[in-house]
């Protein structure tokens, strides 16, 4: 009995065995079944050339055309050797197009030839990758003939007379520097003439008495004192009057203190120092003691500035008359002098002639 019962457990075992060999054979041979249609689809190659005849220079078409299985990639091959005697005008145009299991890919050469004669169109085989197998497919060559531009007996051959070389083209620059060079040249020339008639005027201007009135006009039209900045207002109107004394007295400059000024000024008779004194006093105290002044009394001290300088002006003008006056009189006794001095040399000369005819 149980000699029975192992003998079937061993026959079972047997034919689980076998059915599994079956099986494992039968998905083998499928895949060696569909690699094989894959293989036989992707040989199937067909070649087209347009025009098949042409001449040297000319343009033609080569059209490929493969069927492959349809998720396969194809990698299509170009010339070599770009020196050959065929030549690409454009890259290679792909298409394609699905139909099932397979696919029709379509490649289209746009290329020119260089040799004549009979000639194969020779290129690298196409290689076809297909679930990471590749397989190389041969690539079958068209031949086409190429005609000569040459007549059949060279010797008749005329060439053309030789072209002439091609024109220069100047850049604008290289044709127009010499007149930039020139509007340049004008434009110093006259930025030099303008600086100088405008440094003139300056200098006629430079008045130190009309330089004065015209600063004191400009900061009359600032209004400072209705804006609110007295103090500055008077700070400014004070440094208009110092800049005219600094001019007029060349010992009174701009860096000196308000005493120090007082002390170079006091023995010039023009400047009014009894005016003078207590206006720098109370400049001083407003400027560096920040001590405040109201808009009406700014008002006053800047026109007590102004009329100090009016004044020292008016005394100037009196002893530039002076010594104007001085001067002219100076100039008649000159010349008073000079007329009894010619009376003089005249009356000797007379008498040493009269001398020298009573001798003779």
């Amino acid at each position: 009995m149980s000699g029975r019962i192992g003998v079937s457990a061993m026959a079972r075992s047997s034919g689980r065995i076998a059915l599994f060999v079956i099986l494992v054979f039968g998905v083998t041979l499928v895949s060696s079944l569909k690699l094989h249609a894959q293989q036989s689809a992707a040989g199937r190659m067909e070649v087209r050339v347009k025009p098949d005849t042409l001449r040297v220079g000319d343009p033609f078409t080569m059209t490929v055309s493969m069927d492959v299985p349809a998720g396969a990639h194809v990698t299509w091959p170009t010339p070599a050797d770009s020196n050959g005697p065929f030549g690409l005008r454009a890259p290679v145009h792909v298409t394609g197009s699905e139909g099932g299991a397979t696919r029709k890919e379509t490649a289209e050469y746009s290329m020119v030839a260089w040799s004549v004669g009979k000639l194969t169109v020779a290129l690298p085989d196409i290689k076809v990758s297909t679930n990471g197998t590749e397989t190389v497919v041969p690539f079958q060559a068209p031949s086409l003939f190429v005609e000569s531009v040459l007549p059949a007996d060279t010797s008749l051959r005329v060439p053309k007379p030789a072209k002439g070389l091609f024109p220069r083209v100047i850049p604008w620059w290289e044709m127009w520097w010499p007149v930039l060079l020139v509007l340049l040249l004008l434009a110093i020339v006259f930025w030099l003439v303008s600086r100088r008639k405008r440094r003139r005027v300056l200098m006629i201007e430079l008045d130190p008495f009309a330089r004065a009135e015209r600063d004191f006009q400009r900061l009359d039209r600032l209004a400072l004192g209705e804006a609110g900045e007295q103090g500055r207002f008077v700070a400014l109107a004070v440094e208009v009057l110092r800049t005219y004394l600094s001019v007029r007295i060349s010992e009174a400059t701009l860096a000196l203190t308000s005493d120090e000024l007082l002390v170079v000024v006091t023995p010039d008779s023009r400047v009014p120092t009894q005016r003078l004194s207590p206006l720098l006093a109370e400049a001083d105290a407003i400027k560096f003691g920040q001590h405040p002044v109201a808009a009406p009394h700014a008002r006053e001290l800047a026109l007590e500035a102004r009329a100090i300088v009016s004044g020292v002006e008016q005394a100037d003008e009196v002893r530039r008359a002076e010594a104007r006056a001085q001067q002219k009189t100076e100039k008649k006794d000159e010349q008073k002098r000079e007329r009894q001095q010619r009376k003089i040399e005249e009356e000797r000369a007379r008498k040493a002639s009269r001398r020298g005819k009573e001798a003779a």
